[in-house]
């Protein structure tokens, strides 16, 4: 199982606000295909919650609190997504020059996810940069847990 380590409040928002895209410096590879979610261990700036919230028009809750819910826990596997296309910003606006996604940035690579799945637990694990490899017994505990 092949894993991206994403920084809350946006694991949180891939999950269960319709995020559908994560922008990355690079590209990772030709791998398409279940994708673990780990939420690092440090939440992204400030200013992501109030990004997360003019797109969505939610609010945010309070990530990290046990009332938050699992999509908003850290340091852990809170969910899997389908990544089902990596592209530049160049390579998905329309004619019109809009992007794929609201939540797409004008710089970088598009990770376009689709079909997000928030796991009844949470799986502690240590994350890592760029698209990683789950050790085998984490990949069979998270697999259990997949709603």
């Amino acid at each position: 199982m092949k894993a991206i380590s994403v920084r809350q409040p946006w694991a949180g928002a891939i999950l269960t606000l319709g995020k559908d895209v994560e922008n990355r410096s690079r590209t990772l590879g030709s791998y398409r295909g279940t994708v673990a979610v780990h939420a690092s261990q440090n939440p992204a700036p400030a200013t992501a919650v109030a990004t997360v919230e003019k797109i969505t028009g939610a609010p945010v809750p309070f990530y990290g609190a046990p009332s938050a819910g699992i999509a908003w826990d850290f340091g852990a596997i809170i969910g899997v997504v389908d990544l089902v296309d990596v592209h530049t910003y160049r390579d998905c606006a329309d004619h019109h020059g809009a992007p794929c996604s609201p939540w797409a940035e004008r710089s970088g690579v598009h990770l376009q996810l689709a079909r997000p799945r928030v796991l009844a637990r949470p799986v502690p694990a240590r994350g890592q940069l760029g698209l990683w490899t789950v050790d085998d017994i984490t990949a069979d505990i998270v697999q259990r847990y997949v709603r």
